[in-house]
């Protein structure tokens, strides 16, 4: 597994990374401005799914957990910033891949676009 964010060159931009490894789950990243963070967990412990989720889940196995934040610190340019959480499993052969989706929120304006990819043995299965 492995996190990468990234934000423009110049002015108050930073970018923020954490990769844990059976590690205790973790809070969603506030949205500031200027700011894009990647937090990842493998294998978690301690961590609270949302009623939905838990729901699809039942009681199978949560493999990771991911968390994301971008928050735009421009003055009405366009600026690029970028995060990224990528994993890999390996599961049996006809078995089961769940992927729950906990929260989303945005504050004004200026998201452009988001890309899921959900890659099967190297060919991407879904894009939405």
């Amino acid at each position: 597994m492995s996190a990468s964010a990234s934000a423009p060159v110049g002015g108050n931009a930073t970018a923020k990374t954490l990769s844990y490894f059976g590690g205790s789950g973790f809070g969603l990243p506030g949205i500031t401005a200027g700011t894009s963070i990647s937090d990842v967990t493998g294998q978690p412990r301690h961590f609270s799914l949302t009623p939905n989720v838990l729901a699809a889940f039942g009681h199978g196995t949560v493999d990771a957990l991911g968390a994301m934040s971008i928050g735009y610190g421009g003055n009405g340019q366009s600026l690029t910033y970028q995060t990224t959480a990528s994993f890999q499993f390996a599961h049996p052969a006809n078995s089961d891949f769940l992927l729950g989706l906990m929260s989303q929120g945005s504050l004004g304006t200026g998201f452009d676009s988001a890309t899921l990819g959900t890659p099967d043995s190297g060919s991407t299965g879904s894009n939405a």
